[in-house]
Formats: C-alpha cells, structure tokens, sequence
C-alpha cells in the first residue's frame, strides 16, 4: 500500500483536521510496514507508531487495517490470525490511549473464524470496519492471473460484493451480541444507492462507509440523511 512520507500525510491530516466542518469526524487509516526484524512485535509496533503519529495529526478514529489481499507481506492477511491481531490492537491502544479504534478486516474462510477473531480484539478494539473488498482469483482469457504470478488472488471490490458484504455484517453483529462483546460495526462495501445504505443498517451496522461511490455520486450522503435524519 504506497504512502507519501511520513511528514507529507501527518501534514494532510492535519491540514484535513483544521478544514472540517463542525459535526464531522476524520478517521485516519493505519498500516504497520514489515521491516527488516520480521518479528510480530516489531510489526505490531510499526502499527502504533503510525497510529500515534495519526491521533497526534489530529485523527479522531484510528482505523488499523489489517486485510489488504493486494500485498504479498504479512500485515495483508494479519486478521486472519485472532492471536496475532489481538497483540496488535493491544500495541494499538497503548499507543493511543482512548481514541477510538477500529480493525478493518476481509472475510473468513474457516467456520467460527471471525468469531474467534471479535472475541480476541475486544476490549482493545472499540470496533471492526468490514468487509475491505473480498479476496478471489483475478485470471484473464487464457486462466492466467491478470496481476502476475505473484498475484493468483486479488481483493475485489465494488456493486458486485455488496450482499455478501451485508452478510458478513449480518453474521458479525449476531457474534457480538450473542457473546456480549462491547464492538461496534462499521459496515462498507459495495453501496451505491440509498437501499445499500439501509441494508447495511437493517443488518446491524452502527455506520456505514463508502469507498468509491462519492466520487461519481457526490450526494449519496445527503440524500441518504434527508430520507432518514436518524442516519
């Protein structure tokens, strides 16, 4: 995931902080580089550092991302592990004290995976943004992988995820109230009309982001609050 230096986006969040209007929040998206030492506390503390650096700059939410099936490292596929991402977000949180905190997570494979994994996180994690797009073979016509050998996967993203997405968000909020977990859930993926918006909602979720769609719908969210203010 390619990143200006650390001095130019500290610099637009803070330019971004100082620009919004009253009653908006910023959420400042993290990620943890592997470096040279390929030990999990050396990642874990790359996380909290960008995090600090984010809440410093001004950030109101950090958002560590945890799923990017566009990468070949470790930190791609980190929510996967429950033990690993709960080391993470308690580096996190050290790091950034009460700000509020999400983990933005994929899909799982594996039954009673993501169960394990809200189970691991809360109490340090305030919530889980999901789904960040969902990972499936990307081939072209003659059944190779569009992106090259080093990328048989891809993570897809867009209209044709959304009800899966919803599903996912579904199968969430029903972990966390059946377990009692003090999780919100952040729900994106695939919205492009006022009746996504509402799906996620009716499934459970506490918000609802939009990734691509503002750029070509610019008021989706205004009029998703002028049908319902609760929004």
């Amino acid at each position: 995931m390619p990143s200006p230096p650390p001095e130019i986006w500290r610099e637009d969040v803070r330019q971004t902080t100082r620009d919004l209007p009253q009653g908006h929040i910023l959420i400042v998206s993290v990620v943890g580089t592997p470096g040279p030492d390929p030990s999990l506390e050396a990642l874990a503390d790359d996380f909290a550092t960008c995090a600090a650096w984010a809440k410093e700059a001004g950030a109101h939410v950090i958002e560590a991302n945890l799923s990017c099936p566009n990468v070949c490292s470790a930190e791609g596929t980190l929510y996967q592990d429950s033990t690993r991402s709960r080391a993470v977000a308690h580096r996190i949180r050290q790091a950034i004290g009460s700000t509020p905190l999400l983990l933005k997570v994929g899909t799982w494979d594996r039954v009673g995976a993501m169960r394990e994994f809200l189970q691991a996180v809360s109490g340090f994690a305030d919530g889980v943004t999901l789904v960040n797009c969902m990972n499936r073979p990307v081939i072209n016509s003659q059944g190779h992988p569009v992106f090259g050998k080093d990328y048989p996967t891809a993570g897809v993203i867009g209209r044709t995820i959304h009800s899966p997405c919803v599903q996912a968000v579904q199968e969430a909020r029903n972990c966390i109230d059946s377990d009692g977990l003090g999780l919100t859930l952040a729900a994106v993926g695939g919205v492009s009309t006022v009746t996504d918006i509402a799906r996620f909602f009716d499934s459970g979720a506490d918000a609802v982001l939009c990734g691509s769609s503002p750029v070509y719908l610019p008021s989706l969210a205004t009029d998703a609050r002028n049908l319902r203010a609760d929004w």
